[in-house]
């Protein structure tokens, strides 16, 4: 599946994040070379079901930085697909929490 790219100029402000007793979330902080591309995700072992946000800049206490967000998972195992085709990464999903994977 090709990575589309969006909006790389606009500065995004604050998400809801969607947590509780049968939700997480996940954040994934990536290099600024990375805005506009999308990120996506699959329950561990189900490939083909994949859910994608893109990579957004964000200005938080007067600094920016990039990332995406997956505001409301449910718990488990999940595969993350970084642009260019590399194999997936994995990573945990809990409930009322969230998870936080760095790429810078």
């Amino acid at each position: 599946m090709a990575h589309e790219s969006h909006d790389k100029q606009a500065l995004h402000g604050f998400i809801m994040l969607d947590i509780g007793d049968d939700a997480g979330a996940l954040v994934i902080y990536a290099p600024h070379d990375l805005r506009g591309t999308e990120i996506e995700i699959s329950p561990a072992g189900q490939d083909a079901s994949r859910q994608h946000v893109d990579i957004l800049e964000r200005k938080i206490d007067e600094r920016s930085i990039c990332a995406a967000v997956f505001p409301s998972l449910s718990p488990g195992d999940y595969s993350i697909w970084r642009p260019g085709g590399h194999s997936p990464e994995r990573v945990t999903i809990t409930a009322e929490s969230v998870t936080e994977v760095d790429w810078r």
